[in-house]
């Protein structure tokens, strides 16, 4: 056990001094380009108010391009605030001078957002005739999407002076809601000894020892790391009701009739695309649990226990030094694409990843689109383990998507959230082929292949208990305040669907919605997890089928960020978004876990 430890932690310090350097936004929270920034974004808006409040009815397709264009300048300066102080805090979260100057952007955003509401107004009650003729201006024809999609709302609109109420309400509401969480996730530690002392750890390390080979060891620093959200769970709680409540009331006021309505409207999906979708997957969760008894039986054991699920199969997986990890990606992405591979290289090259273990460091990994003339960023924490590799192939998925799209305006840069992991989840897939390609070694492709199936367990399937969950608190908070124990139950009763007479489920995991911050900061995020996933396996075979010819057809689908409906933008790869595509994704997981039960 100690030499795995040994070298696991040889691994995760090869990371160390694999920092960002966020000087080419700004130096520091006392740089007074930043200081400047924040009075050039004041003045921004009040200009724009001064020239355009009151009169978007009476303009002409110049005006109206004027206009468009205007507001987009006005608000790239705050992407630029927003994106350092949202990075800088996720690196240093326990930094005051970050923290300061972080509720300082909450509030000068609020305060913009709020006097520039009148613009969404006033936009969503034109009349269609006169909103068309806009279209002839190249700069307002250039935002056509984004004007439509934005006035498929107006009957969920406010008045105008509504509309400012909201926004400056979220300064004290949802936003330091969510803000309250963050600070407190970011502040815990976790004593534990894995057999090398005790000492505190990070979330981060903690969920590592979830693949650790010793079951003793899995089971202990589980239950270590739920015990102290439990013990914070007063809290938690409180932040999950209150964003619950939140989230019921401005749907009363808005309008809108179902919990994830505003979600499929901002992903442009029918609510009966993710209706289906979520019924397939929930009537394939047998898949999962024909994988998790050949699995138990590979190991040994009678039954899973939860904590058992990312046990590693074989002893003699190593952990990956951080340059092999970036040069088995990098790989992985040149045999697919080398423009690909070029865009995802210039991320490790040019120091625009973050992947040192470190306290006061944000767990989990993400990736910042920044904006459209500035480069992404990539936050993870890297221990060492196969896991961490298939993150960094899934970030830099991330960063490549946002390359690409770079080419769309400010507004929209950004896919849509069911699209947004199109790319993240196929470059690990490119890893997996990878690595099968690169090992010969019968025991070590097995257990490749049991990794493959693990993550699109997790991908597809969990990501689906965590929406079904999420909609199940949201419902349940309409009578009334949802306790710590209420609200583990209904994890419980989520995730026992799933594990089914499978895997028997430990106590502590009854806390196991606690420390999922996309409940805390993008609701109903989840299903874009499992959409993407089996939107993936679609894309993987068409490639499969197609080779060459298909890859500029896939990089056009990233390259059109949030400028096309899903469904329309997965036609042109030829996709169809229906019944028959759900439960081919889902036989593509049966065909894996058939043929993981012929090993076993």
């Amino acid at each position: 056990m100690l030499d795995v430890a040994s070298a696991q932690t040889a691994a995760q310090d090869s990371a160390k001094g694999v920092r960002w350097d966020l000087s080419s936004l700004y130096t520091g929270p006392d740089d007074p380009v930043l200081d400047g920034d924040f009075k050039a974004a004041e003045a921004a808006v009040d200009r724009f108010t001064a020239n355009w409040k009151g009169k978007t009815t009476h303009l002409d397709p110049e005006q109206a391009g004027r206009m468009l264009e205007e507001f987009e300048s006005a608000t790239e300066i705050q992407w630029r605030i927003g994106s350092w102080t949202s990075l800088a805090y996720s690196i240093d979260s326990q930094n005051p001078s970050i923290m300061a100057v972080q509720a300082r952007a909450r509030k000068l955003f609020s305060d913009l957002e709020a006097r520039t509401s009148f613009l969404t107004v006033e936009i969503s009650t034109l009349e269609d005739s006169q909103v068309e003729t806009w279209w002839s201006d190249e700069r307002a024809s250039r935002l056509r999407r984004w004007v439509e999609e934005l006035r498929k709302y107006r009957k969920h609109i406010l008045s105008e002076p509504e509309e400012r109420l909201a926004s400056r309400k979220d300064l004290t509401g949802k936003s330091a809601t969510a803000q309250l969480f963050d600070d407190l996730t970011n502040s815990l530690t976790f004593p534990f000894d894995d057999g090398s002392g005790l000492r505190d750890r990070t979330g981060a390390e903690m969920l590592a020892f979830g693949r650790n080979p010793d079951p003793a060891l899995r089971k202990a620093a589980h239950e270590a790391f739920l015990g102290v959200y439990a013990r914070n769970g007063l809290v938690l709680s409180h932040v999950f009701n209150t964003l619950c409540q939140d989230h019921e009331i401005d749907m009363e006021v808005r309008g809108y009739s179902h919990p994830m309505q505003r979600t499929h409207m901002n992903n442009s999906l029918p609510d009966e695309t993710v209706e289906t979708m979520m019924r397939v997957v929930r009537e394939s969760y047998p898949i999962a649990q024909r994988f998790w008894k050949a699995k138990a039986k590979l190991l040994g054991m009678e039954k899973l226990a939860n904590t058992d699920l990312y046990a590693p199969i074989s002893t003699r997986e190593r952990p990956l030094p951080w340059p092999e990890a970036v040069e088995t990606v990098l790989s992985a992405y040149d045999t697919f694409s080398p423009e690909l591979g070029n865009l995802a290289r210039r991320f490790h090259e040019n120091g625009w990843i973050d992947a040192e273990v470190r306290p006061g460091k944000e767990d989990g990994a993400f990736c910042s689109g920044s904006w459209p003339s500035h480069h992404p960023y990539v936050l993870m924490n890297y221990t060492g383990l196969l896991r961490d590799v298939y993150t960094l192939a899934h970030e830099l998925g991330h960063g490549v998507h946002y390359s690409l799209s770079s080419r769309q305006p400010l507004f929209l840069y950004d896919a849509p959230l069911v699209l947004a992991e199109t790319a993240s989840i196929f470059g690990e897939q490119l890893l997996t082929l990878k690595l099968l390609e690169s090992e010969q070694d019968p025991e070590l492709r097995r257990a490749l292949l049991c990794s493959r199936i693990e993550d699109a367990i997790s991908t597809a399937y969990r990501q689906n208990v965590l929406t079904e969950f999420e909609l199940s608190a949201h419902l349940g908070r309409k009578d009334g305040l949802l306790s710590q124990e209420k609200l583990c139950d209904l994890w419980w009763k989520a995730n026992a669907d799933l594990y089914g007479d499978a895997v028997a489920m430990n106590s502590a995991y009854r806390w196991g919605w606690s420390y999922i911050p996309h409940f805390i900061h993008t609701r109903f995020y989840c299903y874009a997890y499992t959409f993407g996933l089996l939107l993936v396996l679609g894309l993987y075979q068409r490639w499969r089928e197609e080779g060459e010819d298909f890859v500029p057809r896939y990089l056009e689908l990233l390259s059109k960020g949030g400028s096309e409906d899903p469904a329309k933008a997965c036609e042109a790869v030829g996709i169809r978004l229906d019944e028959d595509f759900w439960r081919a994704g889902n036989r593509a997981i049966e065909s894996l876990v058939a043929e993981f039960e012929s090993l076993v």
